[in-house]
Order: structure tokens, then sequence, then C-alpha cells
């Protein structure tokens, strides 16, 4: 999975999945997961007319109303939908699920939720794998959404001098018990950041305004 417009395909390959499988079961966790989500989704059904399938949203007057799955939601909604399409068909096979850029294709809170999926032994009993890259330091470590990944499954991809890049697990840097391994990151005790001092893009942007209107 890559985001980009493969977001676009993905949400239409599910949303084929839910109006012709068979399988009741995977439009049920569909359903389910886009509600556990907090999209205010409260259904799903058919429209009679096209085919299509259409996501029920909470309304003040508690009657709910129906959206186009593909026109009438959210960029939010879309990601997450295109996301569990995948998701569940690895989770059904115990197969392995690559993801270039998770934190591109979801809100933070989600792919803490997913990292727990693939490593909850009740959602998960075929034991499917999730391999995936992210920017998103709070996996490591955030107070608010409490450390998913273990220091051990945490690997790092870092340029060296020469511009090759290398991998290598966050182990390698030694981490003491208890430290707060996003902190750590974000400071570059661990490398595979960003060697930016604060404000200095912004000091270079204006030095190059200065000297293009001296």
């Amino acid at each position: 999975m890559t985001p980009g417009a493969d977001v676009e395909h993905r949400t239409r390959w599910t949303q084929e999945r839910v109006e012709r499988s068979t399988d009741e079961g995977f439009r049920e966790r569909v359903m389910h997961l886009l509600a556990a989500a907090a999209l205010g989704v409260t259904g799903m059904d058919i429209a009679p007319e096209t085919g299509a399938v259409r996501l029920r949203h909470r309304t003040a007057d508690g009657t709910g109303t129906p959206l186009d799955f593909l026109t009438g939601e959210s960029l939010g909604t879309h990601a997450w939908s295109a996301f569990l399409g995948p998701m569940l068909t690895v989770l059904g096979k115990g197969a392995v699920l690559l993801v270039d850029g998770l934190d591109s294709s979801l809100h933070p809170t989600l792919a803490a939720e997913v990292v727990r999926i693939l490593q909850d032994p009740k959602a998960n009993p075929r034991n499917a794998q999730l391999i995936f890259t992210t920017h998103d330091a709070t996996l490591l470590g955030s107070e608010v959404l409490d450390r998913p990944l273990a220091r051990d499954q945490v690997w790092i991809a870092a340029k060296d001098r020469s511009g090759a890049t290398k991998l290598y697990p966050l182990t390698a840097a030694r981490p003491k018990d208890g430290e707060n391994l996003e902190r750590g990151y974000l400071r570059g005790r661990y490398g595979g950041v960003p060697r930016v001092g604060a404000g200095e893009i912004a000091r270079e942007l204006s030095w190059q305004e200065e000297k293009a209107t001296a």
C-alpha cells in the first residue's frame, strides 16, 4: 500500500468488495470498523437505483443521512475505508501487509490502532504481519496513544555521509529502560532525523528573499 493515487484505487476496490461479496461477515466487519473510528458513520446500505454503497451518518434528529461512498465522503473516511479492505484481507489470509507511509494514510490514533490490531492474537488469529514505514514518532511512545510498538520492533533508516541509506535496529542505539523513545528520536539520539536546526529553513528563505530584493 502506498499513499497518493493508490488511495483512490483501494477505496474503489473496498467498495466493490462490499457491493459484490457474498461474505456478509466482510461487510459487517467493514461497517463496524468504520463506526469504531468515530467518523460519524452509523450504518451502511446499497442504493437500490445504482447498486452503490452508501454510508449512513449521524444527524441531529437521529434519523441518519445516507451519502454516496465515493462522491459524498470526506478524505478521512476514504483513507480509513481504503485501508480496511487490504487489512481485513490480510487478516483473513494470515498474509503480510506492506505499507509505505502509514502516517500518510491514517490519523495517528488510527495508525496506532492498526498496529494494536495486528498484535492482538484475538483480532489476528492467523498471525498476519504488518511492515510499514512512517515518520510518526507518536508510535514510539506518546503519553496520549500509549506505546503500541516495542523497541525491538523498530528499525531506523538513515543516510550516511556518502548519501547511502542504511537500516539498523533502534536497539543498536542502546536506549535506556524507561527512556522516552519518541522524545529521543525527535532529538536525534538514534539518528534518522533531518539535521536541521530550529528556524534554519525559515532563516534561509528570509535570506533568499532579501537577496532577491536587494
